[in-house]
């Protein structure tokens, strides 16, 4: 019987010009021949992603037979920048993706050029962990990373006689196709809040944490296929939302900005990539930061642990975490 990857293995071009006929039909709603610039781009992605969602779901299987030890990368950024190239490229796609958009008229360099930059890091740090990524699918290893899922991250630069002016860079404003949201694996955070030093009816001490408040950690998946396309592990980073969209109580008595305040605050943690640490309520901005990626991860990695294992004697031979740099 033809395996699964034998079936990707056999992926012509003409299959190829049927996937991008049909995420332009059934995923944007438009003929091939109204999309704009953006819209082709999108189209070709969520083509590949179908090839990598393939190759993923086989991958995953192969571990839940072996149950090897997992490698989870944690870093406070992730220079990906530009997909498509390099997963039509580690796929071995390339090619083939080539003639089905020549065949349909498209340049698939022009539509690569037009993808942009994964604003998620800035510098050498996030560029190695990227990297890393790539060598532990590469290498059929079972490692993935735990990011935040910046909305702007790198600046935009422009000089202004002489000197650097930046602009953020909203690079999810028209979204991205390369993401797979999990809302259903969201978790809660705890944060602030204060420590009332207290005694129970026994007597002994028993400190209780009071007034504290809560973001959610709303998860979405990036694909990593190794090069060859045996092994799809992910990237999965975390997106901060409160815990609810605003208190109707207080909208009720009409303080509406009030009532928005604390939607906006929680929000605030996952929309800059190292925001400024001049002032202490940026160092504060950053202390949450990494607060919240570790606490996300780290409740996602005994959460995946749980579902195959009964007992925690075995998570140190099953879990390792990796922590990139200080930050």
């Amino acid at each position: 019987m033809e395996t699964d990857l034998e079936k990707m293995d056999s992926v012509s071009v003409s299959t190829i010009q049927d996937s991008i006929y049909r995420h332009a039909k059934y995923s944007l709603g438009k003929p091939w021949h109204d999309l704009s610039p953006v819209e082709l781009f999108t189209t070709v992605a969520l083509s590949v992603r179908d090839q990598m969602v393939d190759r993923f779901l086989e991958t995953q299987e192969r571990y839940r037979q072996k149950d090897p030890k997992r490698l989870y990368y944690l870093s406070i950024e992730f220079l990906i920048g530009q997909s498509l190239r390099s997963n039509l490229y580690n796929l071995g796609m390339r090619e083939l993706y080539q003639q089905a958009l020549r065949n349909l008229g498209a340049d698939l360099s022009a539509i690569e050029e037009s993808e942009a930059d994964a604003a998620l890091g800035n510098g050498g740090l996030g560029r190695l962990a990227a990297c890393f990524l790539d060598s532990l699918a590469t290498l059929g290893m079972p490692g993935y990373g735990y990011g935040i899922n910046y909305e702007y991250g790198l600046f935009k630069q422009e000089i202004n006689n002489g000197y650097q002016q930046e602009k953020p860079d909203n690079w999810l404003a028209q979204g991205t196709p390369w993401q797979i949201a999990h809302p259903d694996e969201a978790c809660m955070v705890p944060v602030y809040g204060r420590i009332e030093h207290d005694v129970d009816r026994k007597g002994a001490y028993n400190p209780m944490w009071m007034d504290w408040k809560v973001l959610i950690g709303v998860p979405c998946d990036m694909l990593v296929p190794g090069y060859g396309g045996h092994t799809v592990n992910f990237l999965r980073l975390y997106s901060a939302r409160s815990s609810r969209d605003f208190d109707m109580q207080i909208f009720n008595d009409g303080d509406y900005f009030k009532a928005v305040e604390q939607k906006i605050a929680s929000e605030t943690v996952s929309k800059v990539l190292y925001p400024s640490d001049a002032l202490v309520a940026g160092q504060e901005l950053r202390l949450v930061q990494e607060y919240f990626l570790v606490s996300c991860a780290v409740r996602d990695i005994v959460r995946r642990f749980e579902q195959t294992h009964e007992s925690f004697r075995d998570f140190p031979a099953k879990v390792a975490i990796q922590l990139n740099d200080t930050h």
